[in-house]
């Protein structure tokens, strides 16, 4: 059940990442012959870009945990013995844990604070910033969810065989 709940946020996931790659493509691609070929741009496109290259960050961070894409140094677990290559990855993805919890909770004060405030965008036209805030509490949410995932997988085992 676990599984099929993850399988389905990755795939919303890479949805949303696939439709926001796009329309910064379009989007830079349609501004930059307007610039060069009619001498006029639209001019609320760099701004836009910006903030659609901020949300793909951070829900494409949380979607390479579930690949193993982040950088990693891999420099003490070469020269370690294989026995202590899992508490190092348990390690890791705690401390993970404790920082994406710490990303969510003052992203979430920050997206607060300007939704209380009614900061809006200066070029988009009265649009909500906390919108554009949004997107770190989600993605930092995300990847709780991934690294808690991640440390109840590694967890499951030792409990199991210590019965």
């Amino acid at each position: 059940m676990l599984k099929k709940i993850g399988f389905i946020f990755l795939k919303i996931e890479y949805l949303f990442l696939a439709l926001a790659m796009l329309s910064t493509t379009l989007l830079l691609f349609v501004n930059v012959v307007l610039r060069y070929v009619f001498s006029s741009a639209i001019f609320w496109t760099e701004e836009t870009l910006r903030y659609l290259i901020v949300w793909i960050t951070f829900i494409g961070a949380a979607t390479c945990i579930i690949k193993g894409s982040h950088i990693s140094l891999d420099t003490l677990t070469i020269f370690l013995p294989k026995k202590y290559h899992k508490i190092i990855h348990f390690t890791v993805n705690a401390i993970c844990l404790i920082f994406s919890i710490l990303i969510f909770w003052y992203s979430l004060k920050l997206t607060l604070t300007a939704r209380e405030f009614n900061q809006t965008s200066a070029t988009i036209g009265n649009f909500p910033m906390y919108i554009v805030y949004s997107c770190m509490p989600l993605g930092s949410f995300l990847m709780i969810c991934r690294f808690g995932y991640n440390l109840f997988v590694e967890i499951v085992p030792l409990i199991s065989s210590n019965k």
